[in-house]
């Protein structure tokens, strides 16, 4: 008797858990096809979601966040660096251009100060990353913040040709869908 009431108790625990899953996805798979209709609807070359399949789940954790937001600020830093180095050339240029005159002209000041503006931002990007990186060991690896999923999706183009792909779908906990400029604005208000 006792073995029959365990085992009723593992079935149901088992297939509720099951049916909150199956819901879950059947709430990531409608939010994503209802994202991608009203997408196709703003785009110029329009088309149809044909399917969309529910593919895999994961969790983020606080972790994973901080790691996705570190190397989106590598990035940022990148991009940043790169600017200077383009404006401190542009100011070069100006500056052999205008070399008979004794004042420096409006596209060398305006070079040299977009320079330094690009500079400093790349700093304070270097140093949120020092911050994430002093955090980094004091960080959550267990308590899910978001779930990535993995959808497969058929479009049909207007000129009839089909595009298939699979995408990466952030969402919270609940299936709300959650795109990528929130998610870093979350993260980026706990590096402020």
């Amino acid at each position: 008797m006792k073995t029959n009431i365990c085992l009723l108790i593992l079935l149901f625990l088992v297939f509720s858990c099951k049916s909150k899953k199956e819901k879950l996805e059947n709430l990531i798979t409608e939010n994503t096809r209802t994202y991608i209709n009203n997408g196709l609807k703003n785009n110029e070359e329009g088309g149809e979601l044909e399917s969309i399949k529910f593919i895999a789940s994961d969790s983020i954790t606080e972790l994973d966040e901080s790691l996705m937001y570190y190397e989106h600020l590598g990035k940022d830093i990148k991009v940043n660096l790169e600017i200077v180095k383009l404006q401190q050339e542009k100011a070069k240029l100006y500056k052999n251009i205008e070399m008979d005159k004794t004042d420096e002209s409006f596209g060398f000041k305006d070079a040299t100060e977009k320079s330094q503006i690009h500079l400093d931002s790349a700093q304070r990007l270097i140093q949120k990353v020092q911050k994430i990186t002093e955090r980094l060991p004091k960080l959550d690896t267990i308590k899910p913040l978001y779930l990535i999923s993995k959808v497969f999706v058929k479009i049909k183009k207007k000129n009839a040709t089909i595009e298939e792909d699979t995408l990466k779908i952030t969402s919270d906990l609940n299936g709300n869908l959650i795109t990528t400029s929130e998610a870093i604005k979350r993260v980026s208000n706990k590096y402020k």
